[in-house]
């Protein structure tokens, strides 16, 4: 039978992390689903752990490169069959009722194309921060101009995706932010206001690793979106956004005079609530940025900026 949500987990090198994410799965009080996971080219054990989990339910995959996220997603998407599709990370199992929550919410409004959620990040030290849905996430004005989902709490209509052209594969991050403004710009959008999954944030990550790529990526999708910004009078909004998420990247990475340059840059072009405490911890010793980083992620989380 075909089942109700295809779940989309690309993995690369995730032997040591994927089996929890499964396993987030299996624990899921919504049982109609199919889990399709692929082995981006793995050089650990991921395909050793992932395929001792083939059954009835779930779909292994192994391409003998590495592609990137985007082209597993669009691999993974060709093979699914269900009416919603959900992403699912290595590293950000979900809680038990994440389906059964987001699938009723769908149901109940046909309009939506794209959903998502809370999560709270684990850190190695113990630390724990919730990620809310920020103020505005569910505008497609807000989601034109910055990022504002967590992948692992998306659950998005099949024909929606396809509707819009599907993921943007040549790009190896911030492909599915490139898709949701596209969802947006013909469908509604729709947040829940709980956590719906747990993130355990690690070096490896793509929001963790580079920040040089990241921000190529992201600058990418602005101009793909630059006709549609410029007629809703958001430019400078987006550039701005976008020179103070880098700078906070280089920030964390210790390139402290880079991230000082974006962050001002940033602020000439929107004065964000955001941007001066980058500016601040940018002037800081590397311990005094350390924790002066945790606060302002804190504070951010609580204001839901």
């Amino acid at each position: 039978m075909t089942p109700v949500v295809s779940i989309i987990l690309p993995c690369y090198n995730g032997a040591s992390r994927v089996a929890q994410s499964i396993e987030s799965v299996l624990a899921q009080t919504f049982a109609d689903w199919e889990l399709i996971i692929i082995d981006d080219g793995s050089t650990d054990d991921t395909w050793k752990v992932t395929s001792a989990y083939e059954g009835p339910q779930i779909h292994c995959v192994h391409l003998p490169e590495n592609h990137g996220v985007e082209f597993g997603r669009t691999t993974a998407l060709k093979l699914a069959r269900g009416e919603f599709i959900a992403l699912l990370d290595d590293d950000d199992p979900w809680l038990p009722e994440k389906l059964s929550l987001q699938v009723a919410y769908m149901r109940a409004h046909p309009d939506c194309g794209l959903l998502h959620g809370g999560i709270v990040d684990v850190y190695p030290d113990g630390r724990r921060l919730s990620r809310m849905p920020a103020r505005g996430s569910t505008s497609y004005r807000t989601m034109l101009v910055r990022d504002v989902t967590i992948a692992s709490t998306i659950l998005a209509r099949k024909d929606a995706i396809e509707a819009v052209g599907g993921f943007a594969t040549p790009m190896r991050s911030s492909g599915d932010w490139d898709l949701w403004t596209r969802i947006g710009a013909r469908y509604g959008l729709g947040a829940i206001d709980r956590q719906l999954a747990t993130g355990y944030p690690h070096s490896g990550s793509i929001t963790h690793g580079n920040p040089d790529m990241l921000a190529r990526n992201r600058l990418a999708v602005v101009r793909r979106n630059w006709r549609e910004l410029k007629r809703l009078g958001l430019r400078r909004d987006a550039l701005a956004h976008h020179d103070c998420y880098v700078a906070g990247l280089l920030l964390v990475a210790g390139r402290r005079r880079e991230a000082r340059r974006r962050v001002l840059r940033s602020l000439r072009l929107r004065p964000l609530p955001r941007a001066l405490p980058v500016l601040v911890l940018s002037f800081m010793g590397p311990k005094q940025v350390e924790r002066g980083w945790t606060g302002l992620q804190r504070l951010r989380r609580a204001l839901r900026l």
